[in-house]
């Protein structure tokens, strides 16, 4: 069975595999090592993912994929201002861009897309992988 993904949906859904991905690696392991662990994920969950290799606006390629075909996810232990945001939206030509940052505590994540401002995020443990 395939399963159909909206883009919100599928937002909620990575962000609480990102909080996942930190229950299980906590924080200070390599950008790409989150990465991988969250295609894992992903996969596990039947949620559409790929490495970002030559997706414009991914930044470093090691430490970014795409979802659904329409949201970047990008791995970074660097704050990246709304402006670096917006251009790597831009750039991608999908409709969004999560920035995850894992840190020692929790992971923290911003979210573009194309017709709304900046959120700041904080990945609520609470929140299911899947809404029923």
């Amino acid at each position: 069975m395939t399963e159909i993904h909206t883009t919100d949906q599928a937002t909620r859904q990575i962000l609480a595999l990102a909080q996942e991905v930190h229950r299980l690696l906590g924080g200070g392991w390599p950008e790409a090592m989150y990465r991988d662990a969250l295609l894992i994920l992903c996969e596990e969950h039947l949620i559409p993912c790929r490495p970002a290799a030559g997706v414009r606006g991914a930044g470093p390629v090691r430490a970014a994929i795409v979802c659904c075909d329409s949201i970047l996810v990008r791995v970074c232990h660097q704050v990246v201002a709304e402006p670096g945001l917006r251009r790597s939206l831009a750039a991608s030509g999908l409709e969004r861009v999560v920035l995850l940052r894992f840190e020692d505590q929790d992971v923290v994540s911003r979210i573009v897309t194309v017709d709304a401002p900046v959120h700041l995020v904080m990945a609520d443990p609470s929140w299911p992988a899947f809404s029923e």
